[in-house]
């Protein structure tokens, strides 16, 4: 099953962003469609890292101070982690000029082209 975080434009200087799992398309390029985290499984962690942490860090709960790599989770029954820092999402904190690459990966899980941004 593929991984892929998605970008949602915030007002502010921090971008919130979500992971989300499910089924590709028919090009293997991008999710075609959501899948829930089955009922009676266990939770997806997914770990989410930054290529260039001095451009901007990650932050959730666990690491309200940013780290260049952090862990979201997909709970049972949910297709995608939480959609702030105190629902369990992680946010993009720019602290300086540049470029980085923010990618989420999931054990035995497939990550599409489009699960970096």
């Amino acid at each position: 099953m593929p991984v892929n975080p998605v970008l949602a434009l915030s007002p502010v200087n921090d971008d919130f962003f979500t992971v989300r799992v499910g089924g590709p398309n028919a090009q293997g390029t991008a999710l075609q469609a959501s899948q829930e985290v089955r009922v009676g499984g266990s939770d997806l962690d997914a770990a989410v890292t930054s290529s260039n942490p001095a451009a901007g860090l990650l932050i959730t709960a666990a690491s309200p101070g940013g780290s260049g790599s952090v862990t979201v989770t997909i709970p049972v029954g949910a297709s995608v982690s939480g959609n702030s820092v105190a629902n369990g999402g992680v946010v993009f904190d720019p602290l300086a000029a540049g470029t980085t690459n923010i990618s989420a990966t999931i054990l035995e899980f497939v990550s599409l082209p489009s699960a970096t941004i």
